[in-house]
């Protein structure tokens, strides 16, 4: 995977107040300052699917949710294109057995507060070397884990069991 010179370190702007925008707003103007000749931090949104894809390949790192549990559509999709991730605090919320799994991901957490997203980010600027290593094991990551075919298993089993205990009514 290649990585720009200058990164480009992208939020995708959507639900401005359930991402945490404001505060990620904030510690990119304080990062812009810092990196200026290292990277380019960008918040842009609400663009039809296909012109955000476009946009996408020429981003290095995502910095999606701030609020979320787990990865949003955003975090996977860039981990399966070879990007690096920053995201929602995750691995300190993830108490559920099911998705343990989750905490093996190759993503960076974002932090709660805009001192904390400007160190993380920074931490991770700081770190490039370790870039195409991320970028290899976001891939399999997603590979692993969100497979298309597994997620639908998934859903066909659910869709069994919700059959059999409506028309037996007992649980599965």
């Amino acid at each position: 995977h290649y990585f720009n010179e200058k990164l480009i370190v992208y939020h995708p702007l959507n639900r401005e107040g359930a991402k945490g925008t404001v505060m990620i707003k904030r510690a990119f103007q304080i990062l812009q300052k810092k990196y200026e000749k290292q990277a380019e931090f960008i918040i842009k949104g609400n663009m039809p699917f296909k012109e955000y894809n476009e946009f996408m390949k020429k981003v290095d790192i995502l910095v999606d949710e701030k609020n979320g549990l787990t990865f949003g559509m955003a975090s996977l999709m860039a981990m399966e294109s070879g990007k690096i991730v920053i995201t929602t605090n995750y691995r300190e919320t993830i108490d559920c057995e099911e998705y343990k799994y989750v905490k093996e991901a190759p993503a960076f957490e974002l932090g709660t507060t805009v001192e904390q997203i400007v160190n993380n980010i920074s931490g991770v600027l700081e770190n490039r070397q370790q870039f195409i290593n991320l970028a290899k094991q976001g891939h399999n990551f997603v590979a692993k884990y969100h497979d298309n075919r597994m997620i639908a298993e998934k859903f066909l089993h659910l869709y069994e069991r919700k059959l059999y205990e409506k028309k037996t009514g007992k649980s599965y």
